[in-house]
């Protein structure tokens, strides 16, 4: 896992120079083992999520049939 930017401060805010940078995931996250491996596709969707719980806004990630997704 890549962090843009640094480590948030102690009492779960961020300083001046974090505003702006999201976490971006190059590999597949650990806590999903097994012998599954996420598609690229996947982990981008992963990501869109991540930065969507970064900066506070809700979404859904849904295909063309409008069903949501689980990991």
């Amino acid at each position: 896992m890549k962090k843009n930017g640094k480590a948030q401060d102690s009492d779960g805010g961020s300083d001046d120079e974090n505003q702006g940078m999201l976490t971006r995931l190059t590999t597949q996250p650990s806590i999903l083992t097994g012998p599954f491996k996420l598609r690229d596709y996947q982990l981008d969707g992963l990501n869109w999520m991540i930065s969507l719980y970064e900066t506070g806004i809700n979404g859904i990630l849904a295909d063309e049939m409008g069903l949501g997704k689980t990991i």
